[in-house]
């Protein structure tokens, strides 16, 4: 008889992980055309995939491949969340047209935010009228802050980009 060692993951989170794993694999055409495109095959796929046997996960290289077969980052999206982590796409904030130096860049970044921000507040604050969060609150309280972290990061890479101007009296180049 081995003895358990305690994991740091919980059951539940590695659940989460096999249901990730079977709704890329739907998402991906399937378990027989993923296990064309994959190094592993349709057993081993149909194993790691599988609550029945809890022990067996995908490698890291092949859930990659199903994330991107699957066109989501499904996998690595329960993975950061089992971490208390959430994915944000790069295009959803790689910033605007604006040009780096723009004041107006940032300005217009700061009210995507103020609006976003606008929608957190009541949602949250209505839960919290009667002290707790219901599911339900719950779900839209998460909904709306994930709807803000783009335009933070659009915020974010606006002030980053912006360079400010010298003034020529401080400047000791001229």
């Amino acid at each position: 008889m081995s003895l358990s060692v305690p994991r740091p993951s919980s059951d539940h989170q590695r659940i989460a992980l096999k249901s990730a794993c079977r709704a890329a694999i739907r998402r991906a055409g399937g378990l027989e055309a993923f296990a064309v495109a994959s190094r592993v095959g349709k057993s081993t796929l149909q194993r790691d995939c599988s609550p029945d046997h809890p022990a067996a996960f995908l490698a890291l290289d092949v859930a990659l491949d199903l994330d991107l077969d699957a066109g989501a980052p499904l996998i690595a999206g329960a993975l950061a969340e089992a971490q208390g982590w959430r994915l944000v796409s790069a295009s959803d904030h790689a910033g605007t047209a604006c040009s780096p130096s723009s004041p107006p860049c940032v300005s217009a970044a700061l009210l995507a935010v103020a609006r976003e921000i606008g929608d957190v507040v009541p949602s949250v604050m209505g839960a919290l009228a009667d002290g707790r969060f219901t599911a339900a609150e719950r779900a839209q309280a998460l909904a709306e802050i994930d709807e803000l972290l783009a335009p933070l990061y659009a915020l974010r890479g606006a002030i980053h980009r912006h360079e400010p101007k010298t003034p020529a009296s401080l400047d000791r180049g001229s």
